[in-house]
C-alpha cells in the first residue's frame, strides 16, 4: 500500500491470531495491533438479520464489530451486498444502545479520518 502513497498504520492479523511474534512485527512496521470483539461473520453470506443477531449481545461502549469490505480465501458468499446492506441496521442498534459508531483509527485516539 506505501507503493500506492498510502500509509498503513493498523494491522490487524488475520483471523485475529497473535503469534508470539506478531507484536514485534507490527512494531517494526510501524503498525499498531487492532483486534475486535464482535465479528459479523459476514465472509459466510449470512443475511442481514441473522449477522445482527449474531453481534447483537456482543454489541456495547467501546465493541469494535469485524466487517469485510472484500471476498478472500474461504468466503462463501459472492459479494459484499448484505454487509453494506448491515450498516444501517447496526447504526440504527448502536445508537438505541448509547453508542455512536466511530472509524476504528478515531475511537483508538490514532489518525483522525481524512488525515
Amino acid at each position: 500500500m506505501r507503493n500506492l502513497g498510502i500509509e498503513p498504520w493498523l494491522w490487524r492479523p488475520p483471523w485475529g491470531i497473535r503469534a508470539p511474534w506478531t507484536q514485534e512485527v507490527a512494531e517494526e512496521l510501524g503498525l499498531q495491533l487492532a483486534s475486535w470483539s464482535a465479528d459479523t461473520k459476514d465472509w459466510r453470506g449470512d443475511t442481514v438479520p441473522e449477522m445482527l443477531a449474531h453481534i447483537e449481545p456482543l454489541l456495547g461502549p467501546g465493541s469494535t464489530v469485524l466487517m469485510h469490505d472484500r471476498l478472500g480465501p474461504g468466503a462463501r458468499r459472492t459479494g459484499c451486498a448484505e454487509t453494506a446492506a448491515l450498516l444501517g441496521p447496526l447504526v440504527t442498534r448502536l445508537r438505541e444502545l448509547g453508542c455512536e459508531p466511530t472509524p476504528l483509527g478515531v475511537a483508538i485516539g490514532g489518525q483522525r479520518v481524512g488525515e
